[in-house]
């Protein structure tokens, strides 16, 4: 039986390959600013069909649906895009779009929309269950009304 070589432990000076990163250009979770923007707005797409359709997608089933960027399950990026992509829906006055995405476990969003919606002007108390159902179905409602008959 072979021995196995010893693995070697890198040092602070030992070079690492990693993928080249353009300092010159913005960029979010390694991606460039235009891609991530690009992801933004297929996500947008994607959530104005389950509005239309009346569906609730789970975060990943969102992830699957998105080919602009891949993302992992539980992945922080894709909580992060959902965040800036509802935080400019309601800017637009067209509701909290992030209500539509839920949590497969608990068939509700999860707490990152509840705190959203708090620092968006939200009248609710998140240690209430009851007020939090409220304000979420609310969402939901203003999300499917605002999308069921525009033209795209």
């Amino acid at each position: 039986m072979k021995k196995a070589k010893p693995i070697k432990e890198l040092s602070v000076d030992d070079e690492v390959a990693t993928p080249a990163i353009d300092p010159a250009i913005p960029h979010r979770y390694g991606h460039p600013l235009d891609v991530w923007e690009a992801a933004k707005a297929e996500l947008l797409e994607v959530l104005i069909w389950h509005a239309r359709v009346k569906d609730l997608p789970n975060y990943n089933e969102l992830a699957a649906e998105l080919k602009t960027l891949k993302f992992e399950p539980g992945s922080h990026a894709l909580n992060d895009l959902l965040t800036e992509l509802t935080a400019s829906e309601d800017a637009a006055g067209h509701g909290l779009i992030g209500a539509l995405a839920i949590s497969k476990k608990t068939g509700r969003p999860g707490v990152g929309f509840l705190n959203q919606a708090l620092k968006l002007g939200r009248q609710f108390d998140p240690r209430n269950p009851a007020q939090c159902e409220k304000m979420w179905r609310a969402e939901v409602t203003h999300v499917r009304d605002y999308w069921k008959d525009l033209d795209l």
